[in-house]
């Protein structure tokens, strides 16, 4: 589709604004800039580290999506306020109308529009590429039996499906001369550092847009990507990249912010979440507040009022939530240089070459299970960094977090 996105610059130059000279008690409340729509939860993944932020992997979230007509509505709620639009779930190919969907969110003129993706059923889908700017497809290794294995079904062969229907939209979009672009999601456990570099050379070769994600354990970074110093080698790397012009999604200081896992001034709400049943969460996902149901309330406003008056303002949060749908706006927002540099980017993009210096091959341990998965505590990481200090942590830097003497520790943070 790729419109220019005129109304999503201007929103963002308004809220830019906005964050400087608004005071009040809810001041952080900034109108949205890309609306998520969950269209379902329910997944034909089992990937060992997703989960709805309380443990539940999405296969066996219940699903209670609305039907055609009633989403096409939210859509036209959230077009009133939102000019751009993210469509997710749980897997969104599941659902049987996602073509219809996507040609009403282009019809209303969404822009940007993308959709995220497993990509395993993309080539059923094909025809939906003409309404989007960005596809956006999660790979976690390129090795396929590894990939397989973070994917965690009983049958293999997902990952090699999965790249296999990448090429199939890389022509695709060839022939009918499309304009959207694509973006890899993945998601990096300590033990998959070694994996996320080679994905990072994939996309360098394809000229595909790259997302590192860190796992985070309910709202934190996993302990053991903390101060990680493999973690942050890859990301330096990456910020590099972006630097010489690389695909990377993501300003410098949103990097940063992930390399770091420092505090950053997060702005919820220009990326408001609605639930398949059109729940809107108030003021975001990970907080698990609800402000009401989008469709019955009739108007995305009224709704942040009356989740204000039950939840309170917008708080400001620790140092959480490093993912990218929280942490690029909010950075572009606090830091306006890095949007003015990213918008040049968006302009003025050319492929350049680009020498990866990956470090030498070590050891690549065994991706965790779900179950270990399901073990790690969420800290903040500033109390990971005291516990590392203080020798309370075995097996440092890896997704197996033991604590030396729980007694010391209770007596240490009493």
């Amino acid at each position: 589709m790729r419109r220019f996105p005129y109304e999503f610059l201007l929103r963002y130059t308004g809220n830019v604004i906005r964050a400087r000279w608004r005071r009040g008690p809810n001041r952080k409340l900034l109108p949205p800039m890309m609306a998520t729509l969950y269209v379902t939860t329910k997944c034909n993944f089992r990937c060992t580290y997703c989960d709805d932020g309380s443990g539940n992997m999405y296969p066996e979230v219940a699903d209670r999506p609305l039907c055609t007509r009633d989403t096409i509505e939210v859509l036209k709620l959230l077009r009133r306020v939102s000019p751009g639009l993210n469509i997710t779930g749980g897997e969104p190919t599941l659902r049987h109308d996602i073509d219809e969907i996507h040609e009403n969110a282009s019809l209303l003129g969404f822009s940007p529009v993308t959709l995220n993706t497993n990509g395993f059923s993309l080539e059923r889908h094909l025809q939906l590429l003409k309404h989007l700017d960005y596809l956006i497809v999660s790979l976690d290794s390129t090795d396929a039996q590894r990939s397989d294995c973070l994917i965690n079904l009983a049958k293999n062969g997902q990952t090699e499906r999965v790249k296999h229907n990448l090429e199939l939209a890389r022509e695709y979009r060839s022939v009918h001369k499309l304009k959207f672009d694509f973006v890899i999601n993945t998601v990096i456990l300590p033990e998959t550092i070694g994996d996320a570099w080679k994905v990072f050379e994939y996309c360098l070769s394809r000229d595909f847009y790259w997302t590192p994600m860190p796992y985070i354990v309910a709202k934190y970074p996993a302990p053991g990507l903390v101060d990680n110093p493999q973690w942050r080698k890859l990301i330096d790397e990456v910020i590099r990249a972006k630097r010489a012009g690389a695909r990377i999604c993501g300003n410098i200081e949103a990097l940063q912010t992930i390399r770091d896992f420092k505090r950053f001034e997060c702005y919820p709400s220009t990326h408001p979440t609605i639930n398949p049943s059109g729940d809107v969460y108030y003021p975001c996902s990970p907080l698990n507040k609800v402000a009401g149901n989008l469709l019955k309330i009739g108007d995305y406003d009224e709704a942040m009022r009356l989740g204000a008056r039950m939840h309170g303002p917008i708080p400001s949060c620790d140092a959480r939530c490093h993912i990218a749908c929280h942490t690029e706006s909010s950075t572009a927002i606090s830091h306006p240089q890095q949007g003015v540099v990213e918008l040049a980017h968006f302009l003025r993009h050319r492929q350049k070459p680009f020498n990866l210096r990956r470090p030498e091959a070590s050891t690549i341990a065994q991706p965790p299970s779900a179950a270990e998965l399901r073990t790690l505590p969420s800290l903040p990481p500033d109390t990971v960094r005291r516990l590392r200090k203080a020798g309370l942590i075995e097996n440092d830097f890896t997704s197996r977090f033991h604590l030396v003497n729980p007694v010391i520790l209770s007596k240490a943070f009493a």
